[in-house]
């Protein structure tokens, strides 16, 4: 059997979908031939988060590989779902109390919704309030016994901060609070529409509608990573039942997420799965795709032009290119490409799949166990790290292990990472989002791996000199 490293990520997110929303022969089939392709414990997070969803749609199903982990699975999401959901009503109370008009909105609205506790994965509860709020939002939090573990997004990004939720916590409670800022067309939306009273696991929640709920699963999805991605597809595909096609499409056309709806129904239907039933003339899909072009354009020229945007915003310009040009060990050219496109995760694939990585191998060996501090300067053989990390606002670092390793655990610290949210990537793969103050969050492990492995920490989106610390002083260890 194969191990994951010689799986396609595409080609395994394609089959966790199809088990995840087709009909149950084809999810059946679909599930069989991943488990005949890889182990169990090989799967990626992308589908270790989808994973009760599969459960859910083939539990009648007989025979299945590894049903028993499968069940377990879903055990523990239905028992975190409901333990989530019996800390937030303090919290919930408090914004009412208040007079903060909020919305759950994500995983729980939507296990609320489809009346299936326990289907989709649940870190949190999500809420929704508008950014005028944010105050009084707060000081429900802390009457409720939360602190913020994640900083506010820096005001300066304007309608991007809507994506960057802050993060509160509490013994066994998460809640990641977004705001709705002035001008964000389905954030309004959401919070102007009537919200619909639901309970889950004894817990009233007050919700969005079903067809505003597929359309913020499927703007979240179609614009953030792989593993968001198929969450946002099975999130419309849980939902699909309880929306009104013609109300879909009206509020897709109003909020400018049409172009986001359509993606979510083509993806539904490759997969084998029933669509949402939309019937979208041929003019308003045009307008769409129209739509989307003019955005992506002004995406790639925002360097140029000094628009908002993600490259802008990460601060990486002339000089960070200039540095790059001059210091970067490694090939240059496909690393400068990379940073212009905005950290496009198929181009630093490709490099991983060409050469290992961005940077060059290393040289000699990395002693398992060794801690160092790659950006302040320490030296280790097996390890070279990159001198323009402040610049490029990307902390990457590459190891050079003896031989492969069947189990390898990897470590970072730094007083900047108990106030800074960081997205973490391994072989231009996301492994996780070290959470500000959480030390949990700070450690990995990895099953069967290569000798050659390359890192990268980087701040979370959106980030500039006002709303990020250099990592100069993080200390790595990595050991087996």
């Amino acid at each position: 059997m194969p191990g994951s490293a010689a799986v396609n990520p595409a080609w395994e997110d394609a089959r966790a979908l199809r088990a995840s929303v087709a009909p149950a022969a084809a999810a059946a089939a679909a599930w069989r031939e991943l488990m005949s392709a890889m182990a169990f414990d090989e799967i990626d997070v992308t589908t270790q988060r989808a994973m009760p969803t599969i459960y859910r749609n083939l539990r009648e199903q007989p025979g299945l590989p590894e049903q028993d982990r499968m069940r377990g699975a879903f055990k523990h999401s239905w028992s975190r779902s409901a333990e989530l959901l019996r800390g937030v009503r303090p919290v919930l109370a408090a914004l009412g109390e208040r007079g903060v008009g909020y919305r759950v909105v994500d995983g729980a609205a939507v296990q609320a919704i489809s009346g299936g506790l326990g289907a989709r994965a649940l870190g949190g509860v999500d809420v929704l309030v508008a950014d005028a709020d944010l105050a009084e939002a707060q000081g429900a939090m802390a009457t409720a016994g939360l602190h913020a573990t994640g900083a506010p997004v820096c005001s300066r990004h304007g309608r991007a901060a809507s994506r960057a939720p802050i993060l509160f916590e509490a013994p066994a409670l998460t809640v990641a609070l977004h705001l709705a800022p002035a001008g964000h067309a389905l954030t309004a939306t959401i919070l102007a529409a009537p919200g619909r009273a639901a309970r889950l696991a004894e817990t009233p929640l007050l919700v969005p509608p079903a067809e505003l709920l597929v359309l913020r699963a499927a703007w979240r999805g179609r614009h953030a990573d792989r593993v968001e991605r198929l969450q946002g597809v099975v999130d419309a595909a849980l939902l699909a039942p309880h929306v009104d096609p013609h109300r879909l499409v009206a509020g897709a056309r109003r909020t400018g997420t049409l172009g986001a709806l359509l993606w979510a129904d083509s993806a539904l239907r490759a997969a084998g799965a029933p669509t949402l039933g939309i019937d979208v003339p041929l003019d308003a899909r045009v307008e769409a795709v129209a739509a989307d072009g003019v955005r992506a354009g002004q995406r790639l020229a925002a360097p140029l032009t000094g628009a908002p945007g993600r490259i802008r915003s990460r601060r990486r310009g002339g000089e960070a290119l200039a540095g790059v040009r001059a210091q970067f060990p490694g090939p240059t050219c496909p690393y400068e490409t990379w940073l212009r496109l905005g950290q496009l995760g198929a181009t630093e694939r490709l490099a991983v799949r060409a050469r290992g990585g961005f940077l060059s191998p290393p040289e000699g060996t990395w002693a398992l166990g060794t801690s160092v501090k790659p950006f302040a300067g320490d030296a280790a053989p097996g390890l070279v790290a990159s001198p323009v990390a402040d610049l490029t606002l990307d902390w990457r670092f590459r190891v050079a292990l003896p031989g492969p390793q069947s189990l390898l655990r990897v470590a970072v610290d730094s007083p900047v990472l108990d106030r800074q949210d960081s997205f973490v990537f391994r072989n231009g793969e996301p492994v996780g989002r070290v959470v500000a103050g959480d030390r949990a969050t700070r450690s990995w492990e990895f099953h069967d791996v290569a000798a050659a492995q390359e890192f990268s920490l980087r701040p979370v989106w959106p980030a500039c000199e006002h709303c990020y610390e250099s990592l100069s002083d993080l200390r790595v260890t990595i050991g087996g």
